[in-house]
């Protein structure tokens, strides 16, 4: 965190770089006139990070893809972990000679894909950190993984006295195991701020007078605008009723499960859900002014904290 922090804070034009571990968020602030977006990411990209933009959709597959991809290591890791703790009781206990050649070779083999794919991450990550100078608790992990597996093999080869295969799947799986449990946890708590970003729609109508109603991005949406909302569809900012009547549910927002009434001169928060019949509303917020946004920001600041 320290690192990309104080890299981006570096660059001419960025005003601000708060970066949140917990969900793995950058927050920058910069002006767009002294340097392009695509400069900063290729910056991060230098540290050996990849960023893009926030996507809360986006964020929501990585995810499942990181949680399926660390439950195949872990599967991997925990199976050769028991494997090779099978044939290394024999090899403690004592055994022919002839035998324990065959034991060491067999543990050699099963460790084999708990190094080469159980333990990548490590590796990749101890690699990136060597390249940036910055040495974190993945070099002396990979290692001891390397040298452990390494003397190993050596020994197999020249019959020598020991052999740690045992001890380099037991620890491979029980980084993984921790490692795994925290993502967990990192999901968990930003599963919540990205289905709040989900309530918002990704299009809208906009009413134009003498025109048809023409359908915007949400992005494109300005304050003074007038939106057609229909029903069973989210409201994509907040604003005031100018004509109709109707219910809306605001209970991702506020916890009330029964709808509120609307009328004109109603305030409507982005993101609730209009109910029964068509209304016509008047932007009054957008972005980052709009009480969605600001929910957000306040969980990311408590997080960060």
């Amino acid at each position: 965190a320290w690192l990309i922090e104080h890299r981006m804070n570096q660059l001419e034009g960025v005003d601000s770089a708060v970066l949140n571990l917990s969900n793995h968020r950058l927050v920058l602030r910069w002006n767009y006139h002294q340097i392009a977006v695509s400069h900063l990411i290729e910056a991060i990209y230098r540290l050996g990070y990849r960023a893009s933009p926030f996507s809360a959709t986006e964020q929501e597959e990585q995810r499942a893809r990181e949680g399926k991809q660390a439950i195949r290591r872990l599967a991997v890791a925990g199976i050769g972990m028991m494997q090779v703790m099978m044939l290394s009781v024999p090899l403690y206990v004592g055994m022919a000679a002839q035998y324990e050649v065959f034991m060491r070779f067999a543990a050699m083999l099963l460790t084999l894909p708990v190094v080469l794919f159980s333990a990548k991450p490590f590796f990749i990550t101890a690699l990136r950190d060597l390249r940036t100078r910055h040495l974190t608790m993945d070099v002396p992990v990979s290692l001891a993984i390397l040298l452990a597996f390494g003397a190993s093999i050596w020994s197999t080869l020249n019959q020598g006295v020991e052999v740690y295969f045992d001890s380099v799947c037991m620890f491979t799986f029980f980084l993984l195991l921790g490692r795994y449990l925290e993502m967990r946890a990192r999901h968990r708590m930003g599963k919540a701020g990205n289905n709040l970003m989900t309530l918002l729609p990704n299009v809208a109508l906009k009413v134009v007078e003498g025109e048809e109603d023409q359908v915007i991005s949400s992005d494109e949406i300005l304050v003074g605008d007038v939106l057609r909302l229909k029903p069973g569809h989210s409201i994509p900012a907040d604003g005031e009723v100018i004509a109709g009547h109707s219910s809306v549910d605001e209970a991702a927002l506020t916890g009330e499960y029964l709808p509120v009434t609307k009328s004109p001169g109603d305030g409507l928060i982005g993101g609730t859900f209009n109910v029964e019949s068509p209304m016509l509303m008047k932007v009054t917020a957008t972005g980052a002014e709009a009480q969605l946004s600001t929910i957000m920001r306040l969980m990311d600041r408590a997080q960060q904290e």
